[in-house]
């Protein structure tokens, strides 16, 4: 068995992160050295396998011209194993239009079941999670603890969870457990954020929206415009939601506690992605959301679930410029190996993606820096940063698609548009995967959220694309390479260990991952902690800071190319 250690103290644990980076060749600066292999010609990437999936899913979300709000902004996914079986099944969410709503005719989501052989198997009249909502999207966690996934799902109007049976069904247990708030919801993330051993809940919400009274020109009167061109009206004419906390009280209920948790700033906020990580790694999760047409939200937790704002002194809100953007997706990874949490954004169309380099809690706009500022004229929203191909670096995905589909009379924009992948060459930077990296994805669709899993168990990450009005696209990823797909089991009433973050040395590198599951635009992905090895096939030591605080190190070497499952106080099971 390899070699187990346990340290219990918070202060230890942090100094072992700064210990491992001193010591580490890890670099933080943004180095102008391209890897040898950055032009080598590769197969396809990612091959679209969605015909021979069994996946007969079609969202739907407003009507063809796309006017009110309700109708732009799309839905997310999510990939979790509901069933145990260790294969990541998929839950495909729907929204509406005005018209079907009022007639409580909506279409309904969708659970598929992995079958293990590449097919999904449509499961969800059988489970009980179609629901009859505008959903929007949802966070999938064990928030009981009782050793099945649950499913939270965001919509325009009462939300809804599911408890897992733990027999293949579903109950929703929404009005029970006290979470059926009426308001606009965008994204959710669980997490342990009073250190209590079980998991919380917070909900981002958007804007108040009547489906009787919503604007249709701008306050002056005049037309709403998008480049000269008539359009559906903009977010700044909608009066932003209040975003909710929810405590876990241990028995199957919640507790608001926006207030009381020093959260009542985000009142008015339009909110859409949002994540809990913890920042400044003094073993308590933070808050970061992003918001539309105003500063995104940065909250640091002082312990036990109090908050405090910390966007103005510590960075991360706005730009480089000092401007607010459109805080669509919120994606967080370690792009330096220095082990705190980065933050990318996705924006509208006239700005950036963003990039924020975290420095022990402070962040700065790295956008430029890092290669990252192209194509401006694209309106980002499901994004990801993973190693895709299993090089050691992280990359980074982006998903687009315009909101108004009248943007088709320019010559520059297009409502349909291409999705990027920004591979990271382990310098700082980044560059664009194209024809030469085998990615060869055109514009064919406006697509919104995404959720990244390996659903085929085959060692690479695959993505699953939402397609607004359309279809999903589902990219199996046919890169290979050495890899370690780290399991977790903790203790008490979170055993997926949800805020966990690993460290893992090979070579002569120590790289980081969290769990963090709840991320991106509106969805929620595979739970299991994924690391590309590059050229290695052994790692030396693999660390893990459970939520709240403890470390466990468990020294290799540990063969690579396998998926390990590490329990709390146990080791490699």
């Amino acid at each position: 068995m390899d070699s187990l250690a346990v340290i219990k103290s918070p202060l230890i644990s942090l100094l072992l992160v700064l210990i491992v980076n001193g010591c580490s060749r890890n670099s933080n600066q943004f180095s102008d050295t391209v890897p040898q292999n950055a032009n080598h010609i590769y197969k396809p990437w990612f091959v679209d396998v969605i015909k021979q999936s069994g996946i007969d899913f079609k969202n739907l979300n407003g009507d063809p011209d796309q006017i009110p709000i309700i109708d732009q902004n799309g839905q997310g996914a999510a990939f979790f194993d509901y069933n145990n079986d260790g294969w990541m099944d998929l839950y495909l969410i729907s929204g509406s239009t005005i018209k079907l709503w009022k007639k409580r005719k909506n279409p309904g989501n969708r659970l598929y079941r992995n079958n293990g052989d590449g097919t999904f198997r449509d499961v969800t009249r059988e489970a009980g999670v179609q629901g009859n909502r505008w959903s929007n999207g949802c966070a999938a966690a064990d928030y009981d603890g009782d050793g099945f996934v649950d499913l939270f799902v965001t919509n325009w109007g009462p939300n809804t969870l599911y408890h897992n049976n733990g027999d293949g069904t579903f109950t929703d247990v929404t009005e029970q457990a006290g979470l059926g708030d009426s308001r606009w919801a965008s994204s959710a993330a669980f997490g342990d954020v009073d250190n209590d051993g079980d998991l919380d809940l917070y909900v981002a919400n958007y804007v108040k929206f009547d489906p009787d009274h919503f604007p249709t020109r701008e306050k002056d009167g005049s037309d709403c415009l998008y480049k000269g061109i008539r359009t559906g009206c903009g977010p700044w004419l909608y009066e932003g939601e209040q975003d909710i906390l929810y405590l876990n009280n241990g028995d199957g209920t919640f507790t608001e506690v926006t207030q009381k948790a020093g959260l009542q700033a985000t009142r008015g906020y339009r909110s859409f992605g949002t994540v809990l990580i913890d920042f400044d790694l003094d073993n308590d999760l933070d808050l970061y959301v992003g918001c539309d047409v105003m500063p995104n939200l940065y909250f640091l937790n002082q312990g036990s679930g109090k908050f405090f704002s910390a966007g103005r002194s510590r960075g991360g809100t706005l730009n480089a410029t000092g401007k607010h953007e459109s805080g669509m997706g919120v994606a967080v990874g370690d792009i330096n190996d220095d082990g705190f949490p980065d933050v990318f954004t996705t924006n509208f169309a006239g700005e950036t993606n963003t990039l924020y380099l975290n420095s022990r809690g402070f962040f700065e706009d790295v956008t430029e820096k890092a290669g990252l500022d192209k194509h401006p004229e694209e309106l980002g929203w499901g994004n990801y940063m993973a190693d895709f191909d299993n090089d050691g670096f992280l990359d980074i995905l982006v998903v687009n698609g315009h909101i108004y589909p009248q943007v088709n009379q320019l010559k520059t924009e297009s409502y349909t548009q291409p999705w990027r992948m920004f591979k990271g060459l382990g310098n700082g930077k980044f560059i664009e995967a194209g024809d030469n990296e085998g990615w060869h994805f055109k514009p064919r669709y406006s697509s919104r959220g995404a959720a990244v899993a390996d659903y085929d168990n085959d060692g690479d990450l695959d993505i699953l694309v939402v397609n607004h009005n359309d279809r999903p696209t589902l990219l199996r990823n046919q890169r290979g390479g050495n890899f370690l797909t780290i399991s977790l089991i903790g203790d008490g009433k979170n055993p997926q260990a949800i805020g966990a973050r690993i460290a893992i040395k090979f070579s002569d590198r120590t790289i980081w991952r969290y769990l963090t599951p709840h991320q991106g635009y509106q969805s929620s992905h595979d739970p299991r902690v994924h690391f590309g090895l590059g050229a290695a096939q052994k790692v030396n030591q693999i660390t893990i800071y459970w939520p709240g605080g403890e470390v466990e190190m468990i020294k290799g070497p540990i063969q690579g190319n396998q998926f390990i499952t590490i329990k709390k106080g146990e080791g490699i099971l």
